[in-house]
């Protein structure tokens, strides 16, 4: 599967089309394996092969600058904030380290919780449904009026997009 992934996909994190069946069509996601693997697991069998197929990675090219600097600027603060979490947890109980450890800590996490909204603000921002129309399978069934890969039906979508 992670072959799939790499080669197919670029990645397990980022920006995919329908991640879910109704919606927006384009989501970010933490691990898209985790998804593919609920899929396999947890949606009925008919349904399956086009939820699978509608997935693509939207090429990082076809994003804005903007939401690309705002999803760096959130991972570099995700990496700070384990750190200092982890200096923290190994800090001794009642020693100054911890304390300064403990602040370090909550401003690594408030850091964190400002890039995270600024990641989205610009998440907000981008227009999906023109990247969706130049990255989705061209016969697919979700549309702006038809928010739903679902509108023509379960297993017999999947004939429509090998056609």
């Amino acid at each position: 599967m992670w072959d799939y992934l790499r080669l197919w996909l670029g990645g397990r994190r980022g920006f995919f089309t329908h991640i879910h069946h109704e919606g927006v069509p384009i989501e970010y996601s933490w691990d898209i394996l985790e998804r593919l693997n609920d899929i396999d697991a947890y949606k009925p069998p008919e349904e399956r092969a086009l939820r699978k197929a509608l997935i693509r990675r939207v090429p990082d090219r076809m994003l804005p600058p903007s939401l690309l600097k705002a999803e760096k600027e959130y991972w570099e603060a995700e990496a700070a904030k384990v750190r200092a979490r982890r200096k923290y947890a190994r800090a001794p109980f009642g020693s100054v380290t911890k304390r300064e450890a403990s602040e370090e800590y909550g401003a690594a996490e408030r850091a964190h919780s400002s890039a995270e909204a600024v990641f989205d603000e610009e998440r907000d921002r981008v227009e999906w449904n023109e990247i969706h129309a130049k990255v989705c399978h061209p016969n697919c069934p979700w549309t702006p009026s038809k928010r739903n890969i679902f509108s023509r039906g379960n297993s017999s979508s999947i004939k429509v997009l090998k056609g």
